[in-house]
């Protein structure tokens, strides 16, 4: 097992660019992802709120709207291999649940629309996010660990490891079972710096993500409600736990099998 980097220390040691960055501490160590909250700003915008908790989100059981860090406690549950066997992604994002004896992974209870025109591509060492089709994106992402061309245009790429490659690495390169790691790779907690003015002035909430509520289960978006039909089938699913717009996710998401 790799130790901890310490990046509390680590990132103290030298001037970052302006920005807003994600510091991942996981079981194998500890790295840092710079949002690209200019080219891709409404991706950034949900992943900081989700990892803060400063934007809502359905619980495990679809019927509680909290504000805890979504992602901490969750699972690279997924390691994409070419065919030699080289990892060249690692994936992430969805909590864990199971139910009836079936594994499923849930997500923050909307989706977006994606954004994989941004002029970001999928060079080594981004993050990008996972989706199970258009216009599905939530809160599941991959870090790649290698270059993969083919991925462009098919999802959204909204930042760059700057600290810690080594630790992606060591994630990609752990045996795994029908892409499953054999051991857990825990994300323990993401910690979101803003270094200067315009990253600290960047409004999480003007950048059109869905907002989920208490109450009858309302989800809507910042331009309005969504249709009363919408609306019903979003009730339905939080009592019944199927899955659809988000929650429970039976389809698989993420990049296809290389």
């Amino acid at each position: 097992m790799i130790g901890l980097l310490g990046l509390g220390v680590t990132t103290a040691s030298w001037a970052e660019d302006d920005g807003i960055y994600a510091d991942f501490a996981t079981s194998l160590g500890e790295f840092t992802v710079q949002l690209d909250f200019e080219r891709a700003p409404r991706t950034v915008a949900s992943f900081v709120g989700l990892a803060t908790g400063a934007s809502g989100w359905l619980d495990a059981q679809c019927n509680v709207w909290t504000n805890k860090p979504f992602y901490d406690g969750s699972l690279f549950h997924r390691v994409v291999k070419d065919g030699f066997g080289n990892g060249i992604a690692i994936q992430g994002g969805g909590r864990i649940s199971v139910s009836g004896g079936v594994t499923n992974l849930l997500g923050p209870g909307y989706t977006m629309l994606e954004n994989f025109t941004n002029g970001l591509a999928h060079s080594n060492g981004v993050i990008s996010v996972a989706n199970s089709g258009p216009n599905t994106d939530g809160s599941q992402f991959f870090i790649t660990a290698t270059n993969v061309p083919f991925w462009d245009g098919g999802y959204t790429v909204f930042g760059h490891v700057t600290a810690g490659m080594d630790v992606v690495e060591a994630i990609a390169a752990v045996p795994v079972l029908d892409e499953r790691p054999v051991d857990d790779v825990t994300v323990h907690s993401i910690n979101i710096r803003r270094v200067n003015t315009v990253a600290k002035a960047f409004d999480i909430s003007a950048q059109g993500v869905p907002i989920i509520e208490t109450g009858g289960m309302r989800a809507y978006m910042s331009s309005g409600f969504l249709s009363p039909r919408r609306s019903f089938v979003f009730q339905r699913i939080c009592r019944h736990g199927k899955a659809v717009i988000g929650g429970w996710v039976i389809t698989p998401v993420g990049p296809p099998r290389s």
